[in-house]
């Protein structure tokens, strides 16, 4: 054996080693110099965001959590929680919605990301401002209802998505990123789809069979969907099942019934705004059922009328119609149910000298105003919306045409914009999408439809 062949051979290995570990160690050194790389994400090709975000930022190696966040910053100042679908990914979510015609600041300020010496170098900024909103409704072309949007001005009108199927109703994420609808299918039950705000992102959502699901009402998280589940009958000549309330995980898939009992029925879910609370109405037992997600609680509220009904933004009283028979005939109520006593009382409709027919509820997101719906006059089927403050309980028409009915009055984020639904009674029958703010001297339409719906 040659040793001085092996010994060449060694040394030529040992050599190769070290310049292997010095060029690791150049590496590592020279990507800590570098610094961490950050990106943001969350905005559009204009830099606008959704009033609700949530904004992202990408960082190229693994940080620490604590450390990140303490560096992010955003001006105006405005509340916000963090979350980290992974361990490189911050997201900012705003807790209360970002202001329209303003410019947000945010920053990354440099400093220790964590171990190994991460540093980020250099101060990262963005600027970013808050998209106009768009208005989502239902229209028929051509005899196909379809799922339309429009501008505030009536103009751009979109169709989210060409189905060729019939659509029965949705909602929209109060994000203003997606929507949900339910539309038959070939077995003549209902799915749930889903669509983006750009008509993108197609797709079925929950394929419901032979079942009927409709009313979607997507959680104030844009998270997940509550709907009503009917069951398709054992036959064709028997009816479907009891509405039953059901919630669907938007991210994750799962599906489960909102309550335990099978014997607890409901129609038409609405969450309240802290998302704690989902409300149904029982039209045989003539109730309100208000479920409790975290402890599983259950409250029921007696009304006739079921249909009409508003939180307060801080989900601690809620407001719905009811109808009782007085020494002067029957009466339209709006009763106000307080959890934090437990009490119940009338806030509307007792000392009434007529029956106004109280059919719409919109409690403003500021929580200084309540829209509701009303018939001026006994003698003429119109409805108005009245704007009211909600402790004088005093305040004025903003909507009231004559031979015009409105309906299903809908505030924006920021409590500024009503929009709501309207029929002319006499003349030109179609309906119409409109939407009232302050300086307004009457609505303005923006589109010939059903069912409006902000997309902020």
């Amino acid at each position: 054996m040659n040793l001085n062949r092996l010994n060449a051979l060694d040394r030529v290995a040992g050599g190769l080693a070290a310049s292997l570990v010095f060029i690791i160690v150049l590496t590592i050194g020279a990507g800590n110099w570098a610094g961490v790389r950050v990106s943001m994400a969350g905005s559009d090709e204009h830099g606008q965001v959704g009033p609700f975000g949530p904004i992202s930022f990408s960082f190229s190696e693994t940080v620490d959590k604590p450390a990140a966040q303490s560096l992010f910053s955003i001006r105006p100042s405005i509340p916000g929680s963090f979350e980290w679908p992974d361990s490189k990914t911050l997201r900012f979510i705003p807790l209360a919605p970002l202001r329209p015609d303003t410019d947000y600041h945010l920053s990354l300020a440099p400093g220790n990301l964590g171990k190994d010496g991460l540093l980020l170098r250099s101060e990262h900024d963005w600027l970013v401002r808050v998209r106009q909103p768009r208005i989502a409704y239902l229209a028929s072309v051509n005899n196909e209802v379809g799922l339309w949007t429009v501008d505030l001005q009536g103009k751009s009108s979109r169709l989210l998505g060409d189905l060729n199927k019939a659509i029965f109703d949705f909602d929209a994420a109060p994000n203003g990123e997606y929507l949900v609808f339910s539309v038959i299918n070939d077995k003549q039950g209902l799915d749930l789809w889903y669509v983006d705000r750009d008509g993108r992102s197609l797709h079925i959502l929950l394929d419901c069979g032979a079942d009927r699901c409709t009313t979607p009402a997507i959680s104030p998280d844009s998270r997940q969907v509550a709907y009503t589940r009917e069951s398709a009958p054992i036959t064709p000549s028997m009816p479907f099942g009891a509405p039953r309330i059901w919630i669907l995980n938007e991210q994750s898939g799962e599906d489960r019934a909102l309550y335990a009992d099978p014997q607890s029925i409901g129609y038409g879910p609405a969450w309240s705004p802290d998302g704690r609370y989902v409300t149904s109405y029982d039209g045989i037992q003539h109730v309100i059922h208000v479920a409790a997600l975290g402890s599983g609680d259950q409250t029921s509220l007696t009304s006739n009328m079921g249909d009409a009904l508003s939180w307060s933004p801080d989900s601690g009283n809620l407001l719905f119609t009811n109808v009782e028979d007085t020494v002067d005939g029957s009466r339209t109520m709006v009763d106000l149910a307080s959890f934090s006593n437990g009490e119940v009382a009338n806030l509307i409709g007792k000392l009434d000298d007529h029956d106004y027919q109280y059919d719409a509820l919109a409690w403003s997101p500021l929580g200084d105003r309540i829209a509701l719906g009303l018939q001026p006059n006994a003698n003429d089927p119109a409805q108005a919306i009245w704007l009211m403050n909600s402790t004088l309980l005093e305040g004025q028409a903003i909507a009231n045409q004559q031979d015009v009915s409105y309906h299903a009055p809908r505030w924006d984020p920021w409590g500024i914009a009503l929009l709501f639904q309207q029929f002319r009674l006499k003349g030109d029958y179609n309906p119409e999408i409109a939407f009232w703010q302050p300086g307004f001297p009457e609505p303005q339409v923006v589109a010939e439809g059903l069912s409006p719906h902000w997309l902020p």
